[in-house]
């Protein structure tokens, strides 16, 4: 009847049998250990998935599939508690390429962030916002031609221009939770991506080009590692094609552009996409917070200098990077709105429980390791 309490990496098999209206018992006495490196469940009860998710206490969670295989860099593998997080937990294409709903149970969502006395719901436009102040103070943009600074701080800071509509009325997910980005039809996606395509055109040609290719790389990236249906694959692909025929369309009128014809070559625009990639990926650590340890690869410094970012926490909303990537520590202001109350048991209580909620500060700090 004791748990096996200490941490090994197996090959192992530890058996324990417990009485069926035990489950949140036996939950707790798991996470008593202390440990959290992964944890899974299989089951077709809803129920028992919403209490497994709901009281688990792992770096990461699986339901209904083998729970080995995380894709380095893609998806994370970072632990809780002792089994601790590392440098594994994640990659710059993680957050935002998680899979979306394929139905249409889920709309109208926020970026959701979780604290100890309240839930933080934060607009998409918001957190695009954040990642422009890094970029605003980024050490690593290339200069001249090939890097049009302004275009850069557009896409940056308007690349998710498009998700205002839909966060009109936030909805809950199987949990209780506001729903997040992660959470929401495929189609409603593809939507939104072209309206904030559509808004970033009018401002800038060749950032509204950049923030089409980061979309079309997390797609891309999603057909590689996520076994969806082949229905939303095919629907994927669609959407891939039309953005390809768009992008090449737009290139080709952009190499005979005289400000951005250097800008529009393969590598500029590989670069340019890595650095939107990066300060997406960092604004999105701060917002859903707080940030684990981890590293981050490949990233511009300038003079086509790329290196490993080493990130870490610093205080429950801070985040601290070596090399240090700034021109300087950047303090960073954002208003959001917390809800209390979570898990609720329908849309309408989330909503109500957020009517007259008025926004107040978040403070973000970006520091040296």
């Amino acid at each position: 009847r004791q748990m096996w309490i200490r941490d090994r990496l197996g090959p192992g098999l530890h058996v324990r049998r417990y009485p069926g209206d035990r489950l949140a018992q036996t939950l707790e006495q798991i996470n008593a250990t202390g440990f959290g490196l992964t944890q899974g469940v299989h089951t077709r009860i809803d129920e028992t998935v919403a209490q497994v998710v709901g009281r688990a206490r792992a770096g990461n969670l699986y339901v209904n599939r083998n729970i080995v295989g995380a894709v380095v860099g893609v998806q994370p593998f970072g632990g809780e508690g002792l089994s601790g997080t590392g440098p594994k937990a994640g990659g710059p294409l993680y957050l935002p390429g998680d899979p979306v709903r394929t139905t249409k149970e889920a709309h109208s969502a926020m970026i959701r962030r979780t604290e100890s006395d309240a839930i933080w719901l934060i607009h998409q436009a918001t957190h695009a916002v954040v990642a422009g102040q890094i970029a605003a103070q980024w050490n690593g943009i290339a200069h001249g031609a090939s890097a049009p600074r302004e275009d850069l701080l557009i896409a940056a800071a308007c690349h998710d221009t498009g998700w205002h509509a839909a966060e009109d009325k936030p909805r809950i997910n199987a949990q209780g939770l506001p729903c997040t980005f992660t959470e929401m039809d495929l189609d409603e996606h593809f939507a939104i991506w072209r309206a904030s395509i559509d808004a970033v055109f009018v401002m800038s040609r060749y950032a509204a080009l950049l923030t089409s290719l980061h979309c079309a790389t997390l797609y891309t990236l999603r057909l590689r590692y996520i076994d969806d249906p082949p229905a939303a694959k095919a629907r994927i692909g669609a959407f891939l094609d039309e953005r390809a025929a768009w992008q090449d369309a737009l290139i080709a009128v952009l190499r005979n552009h005289p400000r951005y014809a250097l800008a529009a070559a393969p590598d500029a625009l590989d670069e340019n996409l890595r650095l939107l990639q990066v300060w997406d990926y960092l604004s999105l650590l701060l917002c859903m917070g707080p940030v684990h340890e981890q590293v981050l690869e490949d990233v511009p410094l300038g003079a086509g200098r790329r290196v490993t970012l080493r990130i870490a926490g610093d205080g429950s909303r801070g985040m601290a990077l070596d090399p240090f990537p700034l021109a300087a520590p950047l303090t960073v202001w954002i208003d959001a709105r917390p809800v209390t109350g979570a898990p609720f048991a329908s849309d309408s209580a989330l909503q109500a429980a957020l009517d007259g909620v008025p926004y107040k500060p978040l403070v973000f700090e970006i520091v040296p390791l």
